[in-house]
């Protein structure tokens, strides 16, 4: 669960409430298979969207989080 006061920010095109964002609308709409799953890129906690394909899940890309303590 997210809090009311959550934002996301899309590669610099998209600031804003999460509720007010696109962005996951995109994920529930996609024609492949895929999952996401937590990871760590250069030890920075993401999110990682897996697609899968002849030989099993493979990582597509990554989502940076930040989290200010709030």
């Amino acid at each position: 669960m997210t809090s009311a006061d959550a934002q996301l920010r899309v590669a610099d095109c998209f600031k804003g409430q999460l509720l007010e964002s696109p962005y996951f609308v995109e994920y529930e709409n996609a024609q492949m298979t895929w999952k996401m799953v937590t990871g760590e890129i250069d030890g920075e906690a993401v999110l990682l969207v897996l697609h899968r394909g002849e030989g099993g899940w493979k990582p597509a890309h990554p989502v940076r989080i930040e989290a200010d303590g709030s």
